[in-house]
């Protein structure tokens, strides 16, 4: 079976990883993942911060074209985003459903909910911002449902 497993880091240093260089034990798992699997000495990001980075990461547009620019504003507890990803152009996700895979996303950052757009194309969208444990627990739940197709999971 063919697997895409995309993890993306807001905040981390690479400076302060150890498959980077770094000389301290700091990230064993990522070490042993990276051993196994395609490192990126350089990864350059559209804008600096999650919800238009993520956008541009799963439709290949800037910013200016995907249209999710701004952050949650919050209104007597409630969220009301000021923008989604509006853009016509297909996700990864889309692309990836349309050529047979099974797409799921388990995301631990609120910014990122289903009123961004971004769950267009995922079968599974799990934006409910928590535990990390429970997020993972979220995940093989998924992905142990079907390991025969291929499947992409960010």
């Amino acid at each position: 079976m063919r697997t895409i497993l995309l993890i993306v880091f807001d905040g981390v240093r690479a400076d302060h990883v150890s498959a980077y260089g770094y000389e301290r034990a700091t990230t064993p798992t990522l070490d042993a993942l990276a051993a196994k699997g395609v490192l990126w000495q350089h990864a350059y990001s559209a804008p600096s911060w999650p919800k238009p980075s993520v956008a541009s990461l799963l439709t290949g547009l800037h910013p200016s074209a995907h249209g999710a620019f701004q952050g949650i504003k919050r209104s007597k507890g409630r969220h009301v985003t000021t923008d989604v990803v509006r853009c016509a152009q297909p996700t990864l996700a889309e692309s990836l459903t349309s050529a047979g895979w099974r797409c799921g996303a388990f995301i631990n950052n609120a910014q990122l909910g289903v009123f961004s757009g971004l769950n267009r194309g995922f079968e599974a969208y799990d934006a409910s911002a928590g535990k990390a444990d429970r997020l993972i627990g979220s995940f093989w739940d998924w992905f142990d449902r079907d390991r025969q197709t291929p499947t992409f999971a960010y």
